[in-house]
C-alpha cells in the first residue's frame, strides 16, 4: 500500500510539478520564437537574385478616382446621421 502523504508533502509535490511545467513552457516558447525568426528572414537565394526588366511597355494604370468608384469599401463605414432640428418652442404655453 502507498504511504499517505501529509499536506506539506502534497504541496511540495504540486509545486515541483508546476515548476517543471513552467520550465517546459519556457523552452517551447523559446523554440517557437526562434523558428518564427528563421522563417521571417529572407532566404539567401531570393535576396541575391537580380531584378529583371520587363520587355513589354507598362500598361496605363487607372486613376485613383476611378478605382475607388469601381471597388466596394473593404469595411463598412459608419456615416453620422443628420441632426434633426427641433421645432421652435412657442413663448405662449
Amino acid at each position: 500500500m502507498a504511504k499517505k502523504l501529509k499536506k506539506s508533502e502534497k504541496l511540495d509535490l504540486i509545486l515541483s510539478e508546476i515548476s517543471k511545467l513552467r520550465a517546459e513552457i519556457n523552452a517551447l516558447s523559446k523554440r517557437q520564437t526562434s523558428q518564427a525568426e528563421r522563417s521571417a528572414r529572407p532566404s539567401p537565394k531570393k535576396a541575391a537574385a537580380p531584378a529583371r526588366k520587363s520587355a513589354k511597355p507598362a500598361a496605363k494604370k487607372a486613376s485613383a478616382a476611378s478605382r475607388k468608384a469601381a471597388s466596394a469599401p473593404r469595411r463598412p463605414v459608419l456615416v453620422p446621421a443628420p441632426e434633426a432640428t427641433a421645432p421652435p418652442k412657442s413663448a405662449a404655453g
